[in-house]
């Protein structure tokens, strides 16, 4: 595994991490809150383990048009205010669109 495989998995780690601890107080909207945390958190883990086998396309290596991103931010930023968790979602998306 190469060190770029491994910093994103890191990332993933720190946003899964993000997301258990996201404060889930939403009043009437809280079940849906707490939907869309546990949806995020299993496509963490899908990202995390597709990276882990090789199989999650590399811009760097010509996989996928440059730009391309993992849509973290804009699916994150349409359901939740937690700014942790948005920034946390930043952090992985502009490490894969620049850097993996």
């Amino acid at each position: 595994m190469d060190e770029k495989t491994r910093e994103l998995i890191s990332l993933l780690d720190a946003g899964l991490a993000v997301v258990q601890h996201a404060n889930l107080s939403g009043g009437s909207g809280e079940s849906v809150l707490a939907e869309n945390l546990s949806r995020l958190s299993y496509n963490l883990e899908a990202l995390k383990d597709a990276a882990a086998e090789s199989k999650l396309p590399r811009q760097s290596r010509g996989h996928v048009d440059p730009g391309t991103g993992l849509a973290l931010t804009r699916t994150v930023g349409e359901w939740s205010s937690d700014q942790a968790l948005y920034d946390a979602m930043f952090r992985i998306e502009q490490f894969y669109r620049h850097e993996f």
